[in-house]
């Protein structure tokens, strides 16, 4: 064959073999698949709620949690610093909030007694001397009616009033009986009983005294046949249509309470129900010793169900609040060195951090330091996390140690199994030993046991004289 059709069907040959194997592949199952440049290697695996517990691959922790990957970047976090996986802040119920400008509205919670409307107690006095010869109310607490007799008094004086009267109606000396009339208002006589007087224009000899609106007896100070005089209250009839509440508010809220401001009430008799007020007055003095401003607050009380004396609850909301940078109250942690909350600073990654905190509400508290207008905070499940970031905190103050120091684990080393009564110290060559350069003012040779077990010979290096010399 010539010489160059033999190169050159050679290497035809040759260039359809390589085609064939480059189109045509050889499947091969074994083959794994290669990773890609960027996937990330972790460099051990730890237990979610104890970093110390670390292995080389997947596993379970003593909790029974699943392991979770530590990459390289993990390792340039901030001391304090706490990565959590997402289904581990799944598992631990983690909910974050924002730090917002909002009002924090700090509701004032006070507590206070019912009782009685003094504006709108009757009281009960006679102006001229006599007796009580008729008593309708039995003790106090008694409820009354509108329009009711309570009793009926005697009194030689009033009863020379009404013949004067009724003499100068006979005598028309009209202006002598207006003088009668007069002098009977004087000394409490009712306007029903001079109307009744001019109507029938005789004589009773014992007057008669009504309630003026439904109550009940708040002071009974009479019995039936007691001799009055002037100055003695007989008794008092209060009403339970409005009834007032006086709280005491701290000294920090005084100037957040106006009159007129809205009220809310609750009590342990009445569960679930509220009654809604206003506060009608407040005390211009403060409580030197309590350090406290008496408010009187007022309620409406139509069906008569909050009784006085009744333990009750108020709360107050102040009006026109201004927004502030805050946070829920929840995301607080108080503790005796200040209060700290829990700061994601990156995804997955949260931070205990100390703030300074303002006013504090029923739901939010105001942040005055440590955080900004954005912020995400842990607001449940963060007291786990708060414990870990100071935990690690303080780790991180420690100097880090060397890889070689970390791969060393001496914590597995069992000190007590090893038997060191074998080791033979005579061999050891002490010639070349330099005791001069020993410093041993540090040690501490009373807690230092030189006798062997068994009172065995001493060894060859039993004593050297520690003052610099060797024997």
């Amino acid at each position: 064959m010539n010489k160059p059709l033999f190169f050159v069907a050679l290497l035809g040959a040759f260039a359809l073999g390589v085609g064939s194997h480059l189109l045509w592949p050889e499947p091969s199952d074994n083959a794994e698949p290669s990773k890609t440049s960027d996937e990330k290697e972790p460099l051990y695996w730890v237990a979610p709620m104890d970093d110390s517990y670390r292995r080389d691959g997947p596993g379970k922790s003593p909790m029974g949690m699943d392991l979770v990957p530590v990459y390289a970047e993990d390792q340039k976090r901030e001391p304090g610093d706490v990565r959590i996986n997402p289904a581990v802040a799944q598992n631990l119920g983690l909910t974050l909030a924002e730090a917002t400008h909002a009002p924090v509205g700090q509701t004032i919670e006070t507590v206070g007694l019912v009782e009685v409307n003094q504006q709108q107690v009757q009281h009960f006095h006679v102006r001229a001397s006599g007796w009580i010869t008729e008593l309708a109310v039995a003790t106090e607490g008694d409820p009354v009616k509108a329009g009711e007799k309570l009793f009926e008094f005697y009194s030689p004086e009033i009863i020379n009033l009404q013949r004067e009267y009724l003499q100068s109606l006979r005598d028309q000396l009209r202006g002598r009986a207006e003088g009668s009339l007069s002098q009977m208002r004087a000394k409490g006589v009712s306007e029903r009983e001079i109307e009744r007087l001019k109507r029938e224009r005789s004589v009773r000899e014992k007057l008669r005294y009504y309630a003026s609106r439904d109550g009940y007896v708040v002071q009974l100070g009479v019995r039936e046949g007691n001799f009055v005089d002037l100055p003695q209250n007989l008794m008092s009839i209060g009403s339970l249509e409005d009834i007032w509440v006086n709280v005491e508010l701290y000294e920090a809220d005084a100037g957040r309470i106006t009159t007129g401001q809205p009220v809310t009430l609750t009590t342990a008799s009445y569960p679930g129900e509220t009654w809604e007020g206003t506060v009608s007055y407040l005390y211009p003095i403060l409580n030197s010793d309590t350090r406290t401003l008496r408010a009187r607050l007022e309620f409406a009380n139509e069906e008569g169900r909050l009784k006085p004396g009744m333990f009750v609850r108020a709360r107050i909301e102040p009006e026109d609040e201004q927004a502030v940078l805050s946070i829920p109250r929840s995301a607080l942690i108080r503790t005796g060195a200040g209060t700290r909350v829990v700061r994601e600073v990156e995804p997955e990654v949260y931070r205990s951090v100390p703030v300074k905190v303002g006013q504090v509400g029923r739901e939010r508290a105001e942040i005055l330091k440590g955080l900004r207008h954005g912020d995400r905070v842990v607001e449940d499940g963060l007291f786990l996390i708060d414990s870990e970031s100071s935990r690690e905190a303080d780790l991180g103050r420690i100097e880090t140690r060397t890889p070689e120091e970390d791969e060393a684990d001496h914590d597995a080393m069992d000190h007590d199994a090893m038997d060191q009564g074998d080791m033979d110290h005579g061999e050891m060559n002490q010639d070349d030993m330099d005791h001069e350069e020993m410093d041993h003012s540090e040690m501490d040779h009373d807690s230092m046991n030189h006798d062997r077990e068994n009172n065995d010979a001493q060894s060859p290096h039993e004593h050297h004289d520690h003052g610099g010399s060797a024997p």
